[in-house]
């Protein structure tokens, strides 16, 4: 835990390369652990780097039950490379879903 809590230091501070290394040497250290994986795609998302971020993103869905915080991060990452289609199906799922006001509010500018 002690990489990942550094990591995690590095991404509250928006030191996201640094953020990128440890949270990835986490990975290693503990390849299941799903948290992990989450925060590393929210580096990518933050960093505008979508493709990167849904390929994480979609790591999490496999490895462990999904909050809907990753379901619409993965909705908001297909949108923004061009699969709406796919973002939409998502998206419809969700609304579906007791979601916090914020939550909802990002949901509905996906459109």
């Amino acid at each position: 835990d002690a990489l990942f809590n550094l990591a995690n230091s590095y991404y509250f501070k928006q030191e996201y390369a640094q953020a990128i290394t440890f949270y990835t040497l986490a990975g290693q250290n503990q390849p299941g652990d799903a948290r992990v994986w989450y925060n590393l795609a929210e580096v990518y998302y933050c960093m505008q780097e979508y493709a990167q971020a849904l390929a994480l993103f979609k790591k999490v869905e496999k490895a462990a039950p999904i909050p809907h915080q990753c379901l619409l991060r993965i909705a908001q990452c297909l949108a923004k490379t061009g699969q709406s289609d796919a973002a939409r199906v998502i998206a419809n799922n969700l609304a579906t879903k007791n979601l916090t006001p914020e939550m909802r509010n990002e949901l509905n500018s996906l459109g």
